[in-house]
């Protein structure tokens, strides 16, 4: 099921889309397909923009995690 989320003033969609999901990479293109009408709103949100994170989002694989150092 899709989740909606209203920005508080000052979001970003690339934290958003964090903080719901976990990731940002692949899932912030997922969400910008799916909210059209987020093209046209600055990168630093005014409070009460609506946008909505399709369940695709979520179904992305576990990407492996790299460290420099064990």
């Amino acid at each position: 099921m899709a989740v909606t989320v209203i920005s508080a003033d000052g979001d970003m969609l690339d934290h958003i889309v964090w903080r719901t999901c976990g990731r940002a990479a692949g899932p912030l293109e997922m969400v910008l397909d799916a909210n059209e009408h987020l093209r046209h709103v600055p990168p630093v949100m005014p409070a009460g923009v609506t946008v909505v994170i399709p369940d695709a989002a979520f179904a992305l694989p576990e990407r492996p995690v790299f460290k420099l150092w064990e």
